[in-house]
């Protein structure tokens, strides 16, 4: 119970002072087993289309070189940073 207590407090401090129908897209819980964590993220609608870095993972230019990712940004989370990636 301990967890989901920190889960719904995650949850509600990254939404807090957000319209949630314009400001929000989605919110993602990711669980790790070994560890019994939750991680909370948030995914804002996209301001920004970050577009394709050398760096990038062999799927993510296979997707960029087809024309298939719609927009990428950032997204927030407790934890760390990770990229948005919407597809066309």
């Amino acid at each position: 119970m301990d967890q989901l207590h920190q889960l719904t407090h995650d949850v509600q401090r990254l939404v807090r002072g957000r319209d949630i129908a314009r400001e929000l897209d989605a919110i993602g819980i990711n669980y790790y087993p070994a560890q019994a964590a939750f991680q909370v993220k948030i995914y804002e609608p996209p301001r920004e289309n970050v577009g394709a870095r050398e760096d990038d993972a062999p799927l993510l230019r296979f997707l960029y070189e087809r024309n298939m990712v719609r927009c990428r940004c950032r997204g927030e989370s407790v934890a760390d940073a990770r990229d948005y990636i919407a597809l066309q």
